[in-house]
């Protein structure tokens, strides 16, 4: 019975003009009652607003496109630097130093005369190549007097370097009037050390030559000849931050700004000994170079 009435409602349906049939035939069958565009309502008031301003809902013909953007083309890739060309000598050391280091590598695991010989002729040609260069340049020397080194530090000339140097030895010899004020030297040694005996005599000598005060300090408690008031290490070797390094030390200590400057490790002359101290006190790094 349910499934009959079902069919029969259906059947009936299906003869019966429904609400839409009939309004679609209206609209087919029937005239437009307004020409007026379908996107404006033109009213007499002249208040008239576009349709699409109207709180009716969303339409799809009342949504603006927005013209789209042109597509820019890629950027073209940044353009790589490109290295500078060897030149001809380049290319020349280049090749060179190939098969240079080619044949020592063979010469090291197979050689063979042909190779030595090969690799002999090689350092002969480096040689004549450098002689030719060193010549080139002692003839620039002549032309060329400000690149000459020794116009400013004589070298060669006797008479000049025997006058360059007796000048600087006078100034050095000036100039420890200034360090008997300002600066003393201490004197580590170990009473076993040969080197420090035979350093003990040359620093007392020039001690006493420009009255400079030395302390003596024996890093065993053992006697050094000349310093009889010597006293043992209590720690200052360690605390100037000379662990480790040999005896005899000569340490040069600036009252002013008490620092300590390590003079020599060893036994030195009198001479290497007031040149430092004077290089050390009185002249700035490559002063006299």
């Amino acid at each position: 019975m349910v499934l009959r009435r079902i069919l029969t409602l259906g059947i009936a349906a299906s003869t019966a003009a429904s609400p839409m049939a009939m309004a679609q035939k209206a609209m087919i069958t029937e005239p437009t009652m307004s020409t007026a565009p379908l996107m404006t309502d033109n009213r007499a008031d002249g208040t008239g607003r576009e349709y699409c301003q109207r709180q009716l809902g969303h339409w799809f013909y009342c949504s603006t496109r927005r013209p789209q953007a042109a597509k820019q083309p890629p950027s073209p890739p940044a353009a790589s630097p490109s290295e500078p060309s060897k030149t001809e000598y380049e290319e020349k050391v280049i090749e060179f130093n190939r098969r240079y280091e080619a044949l020592r590598a063979k010469i090291a695991i197979d050689p063979t005369e042909e190779d030595v010989v090969e690799l002999m002729r090689m350092h002969a040609w480096i040689v004549e190549r450098g002689a030719l260069a060193s010549d080139l340049m002692q003839r620039a020397l002549w032309t060329n007097p400000d690149l000459d080194y020794t116009l400013r530090v004589p070298l060669n000339d006797q008479g000049g370097t025997a006058a360059f140097r007796q000048a600087q030895f006078s100034e050095r010899r000036d100039h420890m009037s200034v360090v008997r004020e300002r600066y003393g030297v201490f004197f580590f040694y170990m009473s076993t050390c040969p080197h420090c005996h035979r350093m003990a005599p040359i620093l007392k000598r020039w001690a006493e030559e420009y009255g400079i005060e030395v302390r003596a300090v024996s890093m065993d408690g053992g006697p050094m000849p000349g310093f009889p008031d010597a006293r043992a290490d209590n720690g200052l070797f360690e605390r100037f931050g000379l662990a480790g390094r040999p005896v005899p030390a000569l340490i040069l200590y600036d009252t002013k700004s008490r620092k300590v400057q390590p003079i020599s490790f060893g036994s030195i002359p009198q001479d290497e000994l007031e040149r430092r101290i004077f290089t050390l006190t009185a002249t700035q790094p490559g002063q006299n170079y």
